[in-house]
């Protein structure tokens, strides 16, 4: 079993070399758009978005964090890179560094809760 993302797993798909059982998104992929989510099989409370970020060094000015993220807002917007990116699956956004700074925070608590529902130990 593989847990992979549509467009890293789609050329095995195609060549008839795996067969995608589910998604784990919380909607159904457009690569394949036939595979049931985890819900839509009976597995409740399971889903996984990936997400990508641009992370710069401890202590970058706020200055230079606005231009690189008003520069990332702009390549967002353009529409051959969306384009591109929904071939694999994965639709671009943009976010304020205070917006993934918040999302960055509740993706941790979200995987400490489920580590601690599992019994995970950490170090």
């Amino acid at each position: 079993m593989l847990i992979g993302t549509p467009g890293g797993a789609l050329q095995q798909v195609e060549e008839g070399r795996m067969r995608v059982l589910m998604t784990l998104l919380l909607s159904r992929s457009p690569l394949p758009p036939t595979a049931p989510t985890a819900q839509e099989v009976g597995i409740n409370n399971m889903s996984i978005s990936p997400w990508g970020g641009l992370y710069g060094p401890v202590g970058i000015s706020t200055e230079v964090m606005n231009r690189v993220a008003l520069a990332m807002k702009n390549v967002a917007a353009r529409q051959d890179v969306r384009e591109q990116l929904r071939k694999i699956a994965f639709e671009l956004q943009s976010a304020t560094p205070a917006k993934m700074d918040r999302f960055n925070r509740d993706q941790l608590e979200i995987w400490r809760k489920t580590a601690d529902a599992i019994n995970l130990e950490r170090n």
